[in-house]
């Protein structure tokens, strides 16, 4: 008895000496749970040193708590995943370095001012061009994680009249989404621009057609990026 009591506080002290310093109180609850419910049928070994994604983790543990016939709650089932994903914070960043890198250069990524949903769009962009490289549980973590490290900065629009004239024209019909979103080049502007002015030539230009495609190409910080 005195045995287990010393590997069960051994274990616990590595686990809790694993937190953050400044841990909140729910993470140190997540982290009991952790131990209460794993450490029955598993050495800390396969929770320290196995690394998986967050959608992988989340499948392992409800596995977990569907091959013990429910034994703790789905509540407590992403208490469990949480405190593990915890316990691997430095792996979205390890996938992102070593999968992205293989074609870009992670500094100039890193650079790019991107919100959370462009963030989303140029990975599983990049995802598509080699779907056997990235998984998709691996996109999701590196998209999480470029948007929780790298957040984007405010800019101020230097271009406002030409932006006053966009939303002039384009506007009428479109929603704002449909007009400042896509990712085009500024070819691919032109001649939806163009196509647009057949529609209705009295209403655009063509030196408003060149003017709007410019300015539509340059306020997307992903266009152009390889």
């Amino acid at each position: 008895m005195k045995f287990k009591l010393i590997i069960f506080s051994f274990t616990f002290l590595t686990i809790i000496c694993l937190l953050p310093v400044k841990a909140s109180a729910d993470s140190n609850k997540d982290m009991i749970i952790l131990k209460k419910h794993c450490s029955s049928c598993h050495a800390s070994e396969r929770v320290f040193n196995i690394e998986k994604t967050s959608t992988g983790w989340t499948k392992t543990v409800n596995w977990m708590r569907k091959h013990s016939k429910n034994a703790f709650s789905q509540k407590k089932a992403k208490q469990i995943t949480k405190a593990i994903i915890a316990l691997h914070p430095n792996y979205s960043r390890k996938i992102f370095e070593i999968r992205c890198a293989q074609c870009h250069d992670l500094k100039s990524t890193k650079k790019l001012n991107l919100d959370p949903q462009q963030w989303n769009r140029l990975v599983y962009r990049e995802r598509a061009k080699a779907i056997t490289w990235i998984s998709l549980d691996e996109a999701k973590d590196i998209a999480a994680y470029l948007a929780a490290a790298y957040p984007a900065k405010e800019t101020k629009d230097t271009n406002e009249p030409i932006r006053a004239l966009v939303e002039e024209k384009c506007l009428r019909c479109h929603i704002h989404a449909t007009v400042f979103n896509p990712i085009k080049t500024l070819d691919q502007w032109i001649a939806v621009n163009k196509r647009m002015q057949e529609k209705s030539p009295e209403l655009i230009s063509d030196k408003q057609v060149l003017k709007i495609s410019e300015y539509l190409n340059k306020i997307n910080p992903l266009a152009g990026w390889e």
